[in-house]
């Protein structure tokens, strides 16, 4: 189970870590174990947002850390959050006498094989940080922890009680099927003083929030490690003007402009959703 930190009555926030050209990394193919877990921590996620607005029972968590220091755990401090990941079973522990095996410490004493789903695919979106204390968690960069809920998309009577931590094949896509714009709200006990938003429905993920203030454009700082979840500044009465860019760096919707105000009925939600206005 992992520990979310989403303390939506903190005014604490840090700037989002240094830009790293994330571009060469597009359909990069990743090898990993995958296991399971029931839902993500109170009152959110890794990501930053409540299991609730999650727009698929079909989410996972990202690594945050791993044994070596020098490697980075794929969540990269929020960077991948609501992206998409496909998601292909690729072998499954086995005993010597090619039996199931329950997978423990990567298959030690057993050996990896193809079953009968091998080469399923499925679809999951980035909404949680895993930061366990188990080996895959620790040992494994490219580990995926699977909404348990998420598993029977595979088929083949997949549940938690037949999974066994398979090893997987997985990149990141583009949202399937994806049409529309993103969604926009504010956090719960936003005010003008703490005008803090979640990002929600996107193609690409989303790594940059830019606002308009004093005439120029000025990049707004993430929330701790939270990837959804932006801290603007207070521009008083003022539309909040900002632009968003994806977890390649490139410009949503052509670096479309977002026009909105603060909801009249004020933020008791946990997503507060704002309708805005376009500027091409």
């Amino acid at each position: 189970m992992r520990i979310s930190k989403f303390l939506v009555l903190s005014t604490l926030y840090l700037f989002s870590p240094l830009l790293l050209c994330a571009q060469s990394f597009a359909d990069e193919v990743h090898v990993g174990s995958a296991t399971y877990f029931g839902g993500l921590g109170s009152p959110a996620g890794g990501c930053g947002l409540p299991q609730e607005i999650v727009e698929s029972n079909q989410f996972l968590a990202l690594n945050v850390q791993n044994a070596n220091s020098s490697i980075p755990g794929e969540f990269d401090h929020g960077r991948n959050c609501g992206r998409w990941v496909e998601v292909t079973l690729s072998k499954f522990c086995k005993n010597a006498d090619g039996s199931d095996r329950w997978n423990t410490d990567f298959c030690s004493g057993g050996y990896w094989g193809e079953g009968a789903l091998s080469g399923v695919k499925a679809y999951f979106i980035v909404a949680d940080s895993c930061n366990d204390g188990n080996l895959w968690c620790r040992q494994d960069r490219y580990h995926l922890d699977l909404s348990a809920a998420g598993l029977s998309v595979f088929g083949g009577g997949m549940n938690v009680s037949t999974w066994r931590n398979p090893q997987v094949t997985w990149r990141y896509v583009d949202a399937p099927d994806y049409s529309g714009d993103v969604q926009i709200g504010f956090a719960r006990n936003a005010s003008r003083g703490w005008p803090t938003i979640l990002i929600k429905h996107l193609q690409r993920g989303i790594h940059r929030v830019e606002q308009w203030v004093n005439g120029q454009w000025l990049a707004q700082p993430m929330l701790l490690t939270l990837g959804q979840v932006f801290t603007l500044t207070n521009v008083g009465q003022e539309p909040y003007r900002i632009r968003l860019f994806d977890a390649y760096d490139q410009p949503i919707q052509n670096q479309r402009v977002y026009s909105f105000s603060m909801p009249d009925g004020g933020c008791g939600k946990a997503f507060n959703e704002v309708s805005y206005q376009l500027e091409d």
